[in-house]
């Protein structure tokens, strides 16, 4: 398979290279596709219909997206942490009202998207008129790393989901209990 050169030492023919080259290629290639299968969005794409139900959060806080309409209702969520200005903490720590969402767009703008990662609540009533500034911007993100999908708000794009987290509950003979993955 070798040959001498002038100086003695053995090289390999021209199709023994472009074998151990292929090999080599093909190797990599694999490693490389291997490496991004394992990888996906954290942000999963929703659809509506993912969203219809009944969210809780460990925190305190419940949101009840409807089936259809894209209406929504929130009873007791904490916004306080979240939500600067003064005297707003005492008056963002339990809101609750309801009101319609929408997907933001790529660009951030709400509209008419029948999917998307981020989500906005426009509240039309709340329970208590002082918690009007508090319902100024209130946006979620979808996130799964590991089951079960989860709604973030007050995400920080440059860190995890480590903001107020709620996660979709389904009923089950013995209650509800959260569900694993997307619906």
């Amino acid at each position: 398979m070798g040959r001498a050169d002038p100086e003695g030492m053995s090289q390999m023919s021209r199709p023994a290279v472009f074998r151990v080259s292929a090999v080599v290629v093909c190797a990599m290639a694999c490693v490389m596709l291997a490496a991004g299968c394992g990888r996906r969005d954290a942000r999963p794409v929703l659809k509506a219909a993912a969203l219809a139900g009944t969210w809780k959060s460990p925190n305190g806080g419940e949101i009840i997206f409807s089936g259809g309409g894209q209406r929504f209702s929130a009873t007791n969520l904490r916004l306080d942490e979240y939500k600067a200005g003064p005297g707003s903490n005492r008056e963002c720590a339990h809101v609750s009202g309801s009101g319609t969402w929408q997907f933001i767009g790529p660009q951030g703008e709400s509209g008419p998207y029948l999917s998307g990662n981020l989500l906005n609540l426009s509240f039309n009533s709340v329970t208590n008129p002082a918690m009007l500034p508090c319902t100024t911007i209130v946006q979620f993100t979808s996130w799964e790393i590991n089951p079960p999908l989860k709604l973030c708000f007050g995400l920080d794009p440059d860190s995890p989901c480590d903001g107020y987290i709620f996660t979709k509950e389904r009923l089950s003979a013995g209650g509800p209990e959260p569900m694993s993955g997307r619906t």
